[in-house]
């Protein structure tokens, strides 16, 4: 009975030893603090970091949208009104080169007209052995002569006027016209102008033949010896 009391003794006493030791390990615990405050220090450089880095981002997304904008702008005309302008431009210069083309032929023709006219007064011109222009007696067709007196009527004339056969033609032309007589190159004489002129039955009157008819009324003068 006593040699068990010391055994229980000494139990008592180890359990008292591994309590003891407990607290130790826990008094440790203190410096663990430490890494989680770099940790918090590390994430704030890492955000920092990554601000950093994401302001160039920003600039990209803003430059892709308005070049896909411009891409896909739409055209200001069809190709169909293209088409038509082109066609309304081509109809505008072949209107123009017609008209140029035209006004080249009118000066072509005044051109060889004046060249004709000039000739005719070069060859007209007479000059004397000191240079000086001889006047030309005027032509049977300028020089005024006595006509009938049934043409003077007709011309309403007094009875023995003098008149050149250029004046003569100039006035029947006149009445041609006048009184709608005219055909193109034919004249269609009314009764006054068929009775004056004598012209037969199915003949036909023309600006060619005129003088011929005329020719009758043109008073001859026999020049006195």
């Amino acid at each position: 009975m006593n040699a068990s009391a010391p055994v229980k003794v000494a139990k008592k006493t180890v359990a008292k030893k591994e309590t003891a030791a407990v607290p130790a390990p826990v008094a440790v615990a203190a410096p663990v603090v430490a890494p989680v405050a770099e940790k918090k220090v590390v994430a704030k450089k890492a955000v920092k970091s990554e601000t950093a880095v994401a302001a160039p981002v920003v600039v990209a997304p803003v430059s892709a949208p308005a070049a896909e904008a411009a891409g896909t702008v739409a055209p200001a005309t069809t190709l169909d009104e293209d088409l038509k302008a082109v066609m309304v431009n081509l109809s505008t210069l072949r209107e123009t080169a017609a008209a140029m083309v035209a006004q080249v032929k009118k000066l072509e023709k005044r051109v060889h007209r004046e060249i004709k006219d000039a000739r005719k007064r070069k060859r007209r011109v007479k000059v004397d052995e000191n240079g000086v222009e001889v006047k030309r007696a005027p032509s049977i067709f300028e020089r005024p002569t006595a006509i009938s007196n049934e043409l003077c009527h007709f011309l309403s004339k007094s009875n023995g006027s003098l008149m050149s056969r250029s004046e003569v033609t100039k006035a029947v032309n006149v009445y041609v016209k006048e009184h709608g007589l005219k055909n193109k190159h034919d004249i269609k004489p009314d009764a006054p102008l068929k009775k004056l002129l004598g012209v037969p039955e199915g003949e036909q009157l023309t600006y060619f033949n005129l003088q011929r008819y005329l020719n009758k009324h043109y008073i001859k003068v026999t020049p006195t010896a």
